[in-house]
């Protein structure tokens, strides 16, 4: 992954984030992700997931369900090309 998308897409989850903490959520916690979280509690939740998925549909489908299933595994957390080199066994030593 060049570094100019490696930005792009860590810009895009802060913002993600950002705007999550705008409406009093967790700061580390995105709002497709919450939105998904939320869609089964909240008729609001639900239609802003629904919203969500068909703005972000041209990426993939079901785009909060991912963004759900990646914060649940960490997978959102910031990536540098600084990273892609450090093997954790060698950061342990």
């Amino acid at each position: 992954m060049t570094a100019i998308k490696l930005y792009l897409i860590n810009l895009l989850i802060a913002i993600d984030q950002l705007a999550n903490t705008l409406f009093s959520g967790n700061p580390d916690e995105t709002l497709s992700s919450r939105c998904y979280r939320n869609s089964l509690k909240y008729w609001y939740a639900d239609w802003a997931r629904i919203v969500l998925d068909f703005l972000f549909r041209p990426f993939g489908k079901d785009h909060c369900k991912t963004a759900y299933e990646s914060e649940l595994t960490r997978k959102h957390n910031f990536k540098t090309e600084a990273d892609k080199d450090v093997c954790p066994k060698d950061a342990a030593e």
